[in-house]
């Protein structure tokens, strides 16, 4: 089967979303300082929401 154009970005979306939901646990544990962190250049997050923009971009080329 042949993956579907948006196939990546939907991969990549999940990915993220998981990393902000350990995120937005820190901060409804009160774990601001290191919720801060954890959204810092070269988190997990950060990888994450840089690899959606890549994935938009790359399908926005595709269409």
């Amino acid at each position: 089967m042949v993956p579907s154009r948006g196939s990546d970005l939907i991969a990549k979306y999940k990915e993220l979303h998981a990393e902000a939901g350990k995120v937005a646990q820190l901060i409804n544990a009160r774990q601001y300082a290191e919720a801060e962190k954890a959204l810092n250049f070269g988190t997990p997050y950060n990888t994450a929401s840089k690899a959606v923009g890549a994935a938009i971009l790359k399908l926005k080329k595709m269409v």
